[in-house]
């Protein structure tokens, strides 16, 4: 997901062994150029309607990709998608690696979703935890009202 079509041409999306298999979507605001090289490395590139900060629109995004025989896509991105994601209640599960190391400050996976209190929290259900290396995997379903 990348609305103006930023990702790098040398990208390992845009270089793997599963280039083909790869898509990108994006916006109207991506170039014809930008969206022509994206090709020729092998991905697809999704033209998708922009919400009304100029994002993809993820709903749509949804859609089309179950249109496309998609039932599940696992999102490895950072606090803005994952936020959106969760405030648009577009996620069922979710999976956090928790590492044993203590940072006192870094990126943060989440932005404010307007939660203030312990009772509005965002709860997991059907909770799973495995160890991965030295890291924890929780993996459970995410309950949004």
């Amino acid at each position: 997901v990348d609305s103006t079509l930023r990702i790098s041409l040398n990208s390992t999306l845009l270089s793997d062994s599963v280039v083909n298999k790869t898509i990108v979507a994006t916006t109207a605001r991506a170039s014809k150029d930008r969206i022509n090289q994206v090709v020729a490395k092998g991905a697809a590139v999704w033209i998708v309607d922009a919400d009304a900060e100029g994002h993809v629109d993820l709903r749509l995004l949804l859609k089309r990709m179950g249109r496309e025989g998609i039932a599940s896509v696992l999102v490895e991105g950072g606090s803005q998608i994952n936020s959106a994601l969760i405030k648009q209640k577009l996620v069922d599960k979710v999976a956090v690696f928790v590492a044993p190391k203590i940072l006192g400050s870094g990126l943060s996976a989440l932005q404010n979703l307007g939660i203030d209190s312990l009772e509005q929290s965002i709860r997991l259900h059907d909770l799973r935890k495995r160890q991965v290396g030295e890291d924890i995997l929780l993996l459970g379903r995410i309950s949004l009202n």
